[in-house]
Parts: C-alpha cells; sequence; structure tokens
C-alpha cells in the first residue's frame, strides 16, 4: 500500500506547481492501525524528509509552508525554526488546547481588526483577532483568529438571503500586528487551493485513482507524469501567455491532447540520437527541437 505526499508551489490566484514527490512504503508497526491513523503515521514521518529536501534544492529560496492541523506539534515547529522557514498551520478545537485558552483569554483585553468585502453577489464581514508570544513547550507562537459571515444579495430569481458564518485559526511565525493581521489571515487561506489540486487530480480528468498497476517503478513514472500534466495545466490556465492561447474554441483538453500528438510524431533521430539534451517548444505549427 502506498501513499504519496506532494509538496507544491501555490500562487494565490491559483498557480500550482509540483516541486517535490515522495512516495511512502508501509511499515510492518502500521498494520494494525485503522486508515486515518495509518494516514496520519506516514504523513507525519514523511514530512521533516520532505522539508529537508526542500531545504537543499532551494536553499536561498525563502519559504511560508502551510500546513493542517496535524503538523501543529513540537518537534515540527524546531524543525521549522531550524530551517529558517515561515509557516501558516490551521489550529484546530482539539490541537494544541493550551493555546486556545490562553487566546480566549487575552481575546477580552486585544484590540480586533473590523473588515467588510464585497464579493460578486456576497457582502462579507470579518473580524480578526490576534495574539503573540503564547507559549507552548518552549516555543512562543502568534495565532491569527478570522471570524467570517458571508450574507448573499437577494436576487430577481429567489428573494431569500442566505447567509454563512465561518470560524479559521492559524498558528503564525512572524509577528502579528494591526497592520498585517488582515494580510496575514488572507494569505493563510491560500492551503485550500492545494486541497482543490487533489481533487482535480482524482476526479477531473488525470485518474490518479486508477492506477491498476502494481509495478512500484511503474507507478512511480505514471505519477511523475501526471504531476507534469496537472503543471502544464495549471500554467496554461493562470499565465497571460496561456490564456492568449487558449481560445473558447481551444480547451485545455484539447491543447494536451496536441501537444501529446506532436511527440508521438517527432522523428525518432530528433528524440534520442541528439549530443545534448533537447529543449521542445510548441506554437500554433510544427514542434521544434533546440539544442541546450
Amino acid at each position: 500500500m502506498h501513499y504519496d505526499v506532494v509538496a507544491s508551489f501555490v500562487t494565490p490566484d491559483g498557480l500550482q506547481i509540483p516541486l517535490l514527490f515522495h512516495r511512502i512504503r508501509a511499515r510492518p508497526n502500521w498494520g494494525e492501525l485503522k486508515e486515518d491513523r495509518w494516514k496520519q503515521e506516514c504523513e507525519r514521518s514523511a514530512f521533516p524528509i520532505v522539508l529537508k529536501e526542500l531545504k537543499r534544492l532551494f536553499p536561498r529560496l525563502r519559504m511560508c509552508i502551510h500546513l493542517d492541523a496535524l503538523y501543529a506539534t513540537d518537534a515540527n515547529f524546531t524543525l521549522l525554526q531550524e530551517l529558517n522557514m515561515g509557516y501558516s498551520i490551521v489550529r484546530k478545537a482539539k490541537v494544541l488546547k493550551t493555546v486556545g485558552e490562553d487566546c480566549e483569554g487575552l481575546e477580552k483585553f486585544c484590540p480586533s481588526v473590523e473588515n467588510h468585502i464585497e464579493a460578486g453577489r456576497f457582502k462579507i464581514h470579518q473580524t480578526i483577532h490576534f495574539f503573540n508570544d503564547i507559549a507552548y513547550r518552549g516555543h512562543k507562537l502568534s495565532l491569527v483568529k478570522l471570524d467570517e459571515s458571508a450574507e448573499k444579495k437577494p436576487s430577481k430569481r429567489q428573494a431569500k438571503v442566505i447567509s454563512k458564518n465561518s470560524h479559521w485559526e492559524w498558528i503564525i511565525q512572524q509577528r502579528l500586528d494591526s497592520n498585517n493581521a488582515r494580510e496575514v489571515a488572507t494569505s493563510s487561506r491560500i492551503r485550500w487551493k492545494q486541497e482543490e489540486m487533489f481533487n482535480d487530480l482524482q476526479h477531473h480528468g488525470f485518474g490518479i485513482c486508477h492506477d491498476f498497476n502494481r509495478a512500484p517503478t511503474a507507478q512511480l513514472i505514471r505519477t511523475f507524469l501526471i504531476l507534469i500534466a496537472y503543471a502544464i495545466t495549471s500554467i496554461l490556465l493562470h499565465t497571460k501567455l496561456g490564456q492568449a492561447i487558449l481560445t473558447k474554441r481551444m480547451t485545455v483538453t484539447f491543447m494536451m491532447e496536441r501537444m501529446f500528438t506532436d511527440i508521438i510524431y517527432i522523428p525518432a533521430a530528433i528524440l534520442f540520437n541528439g549530443k545534448d539534451p533537447g529543449q521542445f517548444r510548441w506554437a500554433t505549427g510544427p514542434p521544434i527541437a533546440f539544442a541546450c
């Protein structure tokens, strides 16, 4: 049984490029665990490996790592600090209870940031509370709380007003104040786009769930190819050049099929007989190979 961990570069507008892929093999001591618990254990064991590999591959790149509540542990805080990486980690009710209790006690004395937004047909009101220097096992943590109420404007077809209240909390590496709390809360929500990536890979044409091959090497190659295809698709959808190429008649699916067809009909001499690695570029005409 295999699980895959993927670290991706994510931007606010939705561009996602998988940077690092790590495959986990089952361990004998996980055999008796339930599936959810098994998944948690394998993710925790992979996290230090993935983080250190990211640092090795991109030693000069400043990173902010966005994580779910599973990673809010003393060991992970220490590791992130040692690697000099920023972080934004979800905090849930059952995670870091003492930190939550401290923030609840301080909330009466700390100022809040109020924010009003109109997004499409929604009126959104946000209340943001922030806390610094919360003690937890030798660490000084910062935490931001976001309470959001969204109210849908009435339409001609549906006169009812639909409202929704939401609450989120994140543990943040940087120090918070009234000037940056709103920006930090907004940027912390970027992790949801990573969840959208997994949904796309499973249900929107990439077929990552339908691997009937049991050969480990073949599985690995197949997953790499799917992630490369996803990165190309994301670039086409979220860059000005990609949007210029794609028209109403040329969908992403059509474009990917055309690229695959071009590769099939490239002469073998161009693909395999060159002295140096080749780079292939696509335009409206036939592909051209450039030595690099």
